[in-house]
């Protein structure tokens, strides 16, 4: 055929593409009646298999029945894990959020670390995460250093 083998190999190859073409009237090729299976060619492994697909769209129907859509607002008690309670104060991302602490500590974390919470649940007052006590420190607020007269200089601590 091509040069690339004896008169033994090409034939054989001829019968074998011959045989695993489908015809068009029946839409099988004649090996599949005769050995009851689909002969595995080069040209399949380029392409996936019906039983990959089959498994992936499983996998995707399993996944897609079993996600919860989590809706968090500003405002919301959250557990956050492994931290503890607190209040989401905004969201900057899609699925982001950043919240506060009952320690004053301030947190970005991806939804999935947050949990809703009834307030009842942790035995704390709503006037302890209330939006109104919310500080948020801003790294370009440097307080203003202001020496006294005297000649010996004085250090002043740094409020955070």
């Amino acid at each position: 055929m091509q040069g690339d083998g004896d008169l033994d190999t090409c034939l054989s190859r001829f019968i074998f593409n011959y045989g695993t073409t489908p015809h068009t009237t029946t839409g099988v090729s004649p090996a599949e009646p005769l050995m009851n299976r689909k002969l595995h060619l080069l040209l399949d492994l380029l392409s996936p298999s019906v039983e990959d697909k089959v498994q992936e769209n499983e996998q995707k129907r399993y996944n897609d029945l079993h996600t919860r859509e989590r809706r968090l607002c500003i405002g919301d008690q959250v557990m956050v894990q492994g931290l503890g309670m607190g209040l989401i104060l905004q969201q900057p991302g899609p699925l982001s959020f950043k919240t506060r602490l009952r320690d004053g500590r301030v947190f970005r974390r991806h939804q999935d670390h947050l949990h809703l919470c009834d307030i009842s649940d942790d035995h704390i007052s709503a006037g302890d995460l209330s939006r109104d006590n919310v500080t948020i420190p801003i790294a370009t607020d440097v307080p203003s250093v202001q020496f006294p007269k005297s000649t010996t200089p004085v250090q002043l601590e740094r409020k955070e």
